[in-house]
């Protein structure tokens, strides 16, 4: 079984990690999912490197929290989610957020308890804090 929640300083393959996902569940018939990437600017300043760190053991407990949350609200079979560490550059993944169900549903929808694009998007941010090389911070939430 593929651990939910996985913080690293390695990149990782979306392809890869898809394909894990639905060989694990042979009701899957979707996968939504999310991955971030590293900005070459952030409100109009250019940003050459980001820094991102957290508190082990903290961070995948937040984010452990929001999947049973996730868990409670949608008909879904898994969830992963790697969120990247250390020092990236633009363009670098950051986060994937990865969440399979027998189908994914839209407004009007009889399913409509499936998980939208957006807060599949929204699992991963939890307990990471950013730094970048720019004029100006950066950080989850700044407009």
């Amino acid at each position: 079984m593929l651990p939910r929640v996985v913080v690293q300083t390695e990149d990782f393959d979306l392809s890869d990690e898809i394909a894990k996902l639905r060989a694990a569940d042979k009701r899957v018939g979707a996968v939504c999912s999310f991955v971030g990437t590293v900005r070459d600017v952030n409100e109009g300043d250019h940003v050459s490197e980001m820094e991102l760190e957290h508190y082990p053991g903290m961070t995948e407990k937040s984010i452990e929290a929001t999947i049973d949350a996730a868990f409670k609200r949608f008909d879904i079979y898994a969830v992963r989610v790697i969120h990247r560490t250390g020092k990236l550059q633009p363009l670098d993944q950051i986060v994937l957020v990865a969440v399979p169900s027998s189908a994914l549903a839209g407004p009007g929808d009889p399913d409509y308890n499936k998980p939208t694009e957006g807060e599949c998007r929204n699992y991963g941010y939890k307990a990471i804090s950013k730094r970048s090389e720019s004029s100006a911070p950066v950080g989850c939430g700044t407009k």
